[in-house]
């Protein structure tokens, strides 16, 4: 039992450090599900990328530079998670969210579910 817990409060730490990236939402909470499924509760902040787009009834323009800086803050999220060893299984326009004090920022948010990779790839 001591050494299943251990590594337990392990995955809670590692899982709590992914929120250190500045486009990765502060994760406030987990829940084992399992031995290798973490159920993750993150900070919703600001507005979804959806909702805006909807409504500035906007689409995205791949040469705008707003555009470039908004998409490699979340490539620097998502792969800030997958070098922590967990993959965000619902990257999409509504778990996206600008900051609210600036809207220039994005944040990778709603963090439901990581699995570790290796589990994932099946390694």
């Amino acid at each position: 039992f001591g050494r299943r817990m251990e590594g337990l409060l392990k995955r809670v730490n590692e899982v709590g450090m992914l929120s250190y990236n500045p486009n990765v939402s502060r994760v406030i909470g987990c829940q084992f599900s399992d031995a290798n499924r973490l159920a993750v509760l993150s900070e919703a902040v600001g507005e979804s990328m959806l909702s805006h787009l909807r409504r500035a009834n906007r689409t995205f323009n791949p040469a705008d530079p707003t555009t470039i800086s908004l998409f490699r803050q979340l490539t620097a999220a998502v792969n800030h998670i997958h070098q922590s060893n967990y993959v965000h299984k619902d990257v999409r326009l509504e778990t996206v969210y600008l900051h609210p004090a600036d809207p220039q920022r994005c944040l990778l948010g709603d963090i439901h579910l990581h699995h570790e990779l290796d589990q994932l790839l099946g390694t």
